[in-house]
């Protein structure tokens, strides 16, 4: 089986951390992140 047939659905990349809520992310990190 897989994985798009256990999880049809697109799979999300949570933005908190990007939005430095837990700790700093540097720019470069975080372009490369959603790059």
């Amino acid at each position: 089986m897989s994985i798009k047939n256990l999880l049809p659905g697109k799979i999300g990349l949570g933005g908190a951390p990007l939005g430095n809520m837990f700790r700093a992310i540097p720019e470069e990190e975080a372009h490369a992140t959603v790059s």
